[in-house]
């Protein structure tokens, strides 16, 4: 069984290859940028508890 469209209906429906890699490539760069937020944030918290450590207490 075959979905008749008109013309103008399969225009709008249709997706590009161009449209599908713009996606991809969006998806992606969130991905990493949210994992790269989330590396940074141990980076820091990593280097917080270094500086405590190493630090002079004061008595």
């Amino acid at each position: 069984m075959a979905d008749i469209q008109t013309e103008e209906e399969y225009e709008q429906n249709k997706e590009t290859l161009q449209d599908k890699a713009s996606d991809a490539a969006d998806t992606v760069g969130a991905y990493t940028s949210e994992k790269t937020d989330q590396a940074t944030g141990k980076i820091n918290e990593g280097v917080d508890k270094a500086k405590e450590k190493t630090e002079p207490k004061v008595q």
